[in-house]
């Protein structure tokens, strides 16, 4: 688990993007917050989280045939100075006094544009830094950081904008909580300049596009024969998801899975925190600070105990779908916030657990050469509906919070019900024992070693040697 961070490369991407993810915490906090206080509306705050996640939707595919074409880095490194600039401005006219609510539809869909490219490029990165052997423990402390972060990140935000609030509308607390969040990707952007994993990437488009063939999807590379351009790589994504009906059903599943659970979460958090419960911003960081720690319970137990017997495992993930209908129920009547956090922690063990399972499980399928566009139609599936989900959300929750917890909890059970009767998802753990569809490859054994080695460059695997 450790010899990954020998590795200076990995070092660096997980010290700034573990500083990045905790002041996005505080800025995932303060902008929902700062809608509220500005607009007294779950509406309005429906069409800002929609604004932020409509782009970020759109272009997640756009980023993720980026990052398998040209560099993860100066992706990542573009998207946080995009951010920056957002935040930073943000954060000055909250504390300047200057703040409008139509200034944060604007910000909040650049800023989804600029998280477009993030994320595939964070999870494209991750297999050109670390050797093959060593790519688990990198995704496990990868996505840690981001557990550790929804954990720790909510509760301090949540402290800092109400201990500097003066009066129900104080936004000193939120304009300093955007700061910390700017002065965080600029940590991340200098860690990031100081990687060395560009020297790699010509090779890697080089020969591993040129020599590889996706069985049995229909897209064969070939030398000369690469997809020639940006809308031809995102093609060859598509094609070879939809040649695996078990992964293209899965991935139905998550998408309907998250447009029944996040936006009612994203937006019947904080309303149930300032409608409900004392403490305010305060009690909403605690509730997802909740969910974040018992994601990183979930993320734990996923890494460390034995996955369930191939007959099971589809019974296991469908099971932790359900626990999601079960805590949105119960949060539709907290009247406290101890009767909000059991729930929260749940359902974050239940996210936790079932990320790191359903990553493994694609990335044993996925040629590597496709990792970049297989990530991001991942997390295409993860917040491609997610927009409507929160507009629709702020408009129920305008008509009833406990309506808006209640209606997501029984279509939640009702997919996840439907979903127990498709036969292929009940024996997904016997399709993870197989060899993963596209794991032949045209190139030699010999040479794919060489290939490999030629693609990670000889210094990081000379130390693991």
């Amino acid at each position: 688990m450790t010899s990954v961070l020998r590795i200076r490369d990995f070092r660096l991407l997980f010290t700034g993007e573990g500083v990045s993810l905790l002041g996005d915490q505080f800025y995932f906090i303060a902008l929902p917050w700062l809608v509220l206080q500005l607009s007294a509306s779950t509406m309005v705050l429906g069409v800002v989280l929609a604004l932020q996640g409509v782009p970020r939707a759109a272009f997640m595919l756009v980023g993720g045939a980026v990052s398998d074409r040209f560099s993860p880095r100066r992706v990542m490194i573009g998207s946080n100075v995009v951010r920056l600039a957002l935040v930073a401005l943000l954060a000055a006219l909250v504390l300047g006094g200057g703040v409008q609510t139509w200034m944060l539809f604007v910000v909040a869909a650049a800023y989804g544009v600029a998280d477009g490219f993030f994320y595939p490029a964070q999870s494209a990165i991750v297999p050109e830094l670390a050797a093959i052997d060593q790519l688990s423990a990198a995704n496990a402390f990868v996505q840690g950081l981001d557990q550790v972060a929804q954990f720790v990140g909510p509760v301090l935000a949540g402290l800092l904008i109400a201990s500097l609030a003066r009066g129900r509308v104080g936004l000193e607390g939120v304009g300093f909580a955007l700061a910390i969040d700017a002065a965080t990707f600029v940590v991340s952007i200098a860690l990031l300049a100081f990687m060395r994993v560009d020297a790699r990437s010509p090779r890697r488009g080089a020969t591993e596009v040129a020599d590889s063939k996706v069985v049995g999807c229909g897209v064969e590379g070939a030398a000369g024969a690469a997809p020639s351009g940006l809308w031809d790589s995102i093609k060859e994504g598509l094609a070879y998801m939809w040649a695996d009906p078990l992964l293209r059903i899965l991935l139905l599943l998550i998408l309907a899975v998250n447009f029944l659970a996040v936006g009612p979460l994203l937006v019947g958090v904080p309303a149930l925190a300032d409608q409900r419960l004392p403490g305010g911003a305060q009690a909403y960081g605690a509730i997802m600070s909740a969910f974040g720690g018992g994601s990183l319970a979930g993320l734990a137990v996923a890494g460390a105990v034995r996955r369930p017997p191939a007959r099971l495992m589809g019974h296991v993930l469908l099971g932790v779908c359900a626990v999601f209908g079960v805590g949105i129920a119960v949060l539709g009547f907290a009247q406290s916030l101890a009767a909000a956090l059991v729930p929260a922690a749940f359902m974050g063990f239940a996210a936790g657990y079932l990320m790191v399972s359903f990553f493994t499980w694609v990335q044993a399928r996925t040629p590597q050469r496709l990792m970049g566009r297989m990530m991001s139609l991942i997390i295409f599936a993860s917040v491609g509906l997610v927009p409507v989900s929160q507009a629709l959300s702020g408009a129920v929750a305008s008509w009833s919070l406990t309506g808006l917890f209640v209606i997501a909890a029984v279509l939640l059970g009702l997919v996840v019900g439907r979903a127990w009767f498709v036969p292929s998802l009940r024996s997904m753990g016997m399709e993870m024992a197989t060899e993963p569809p596209g794991a032949a490859s045209t190139v030699p054994d010999g040479d794919q070693h060489e290939a490999d080695e030629h693609e990670r460059g000889a210094e990081p695997l000379r130390r693991l040697e």
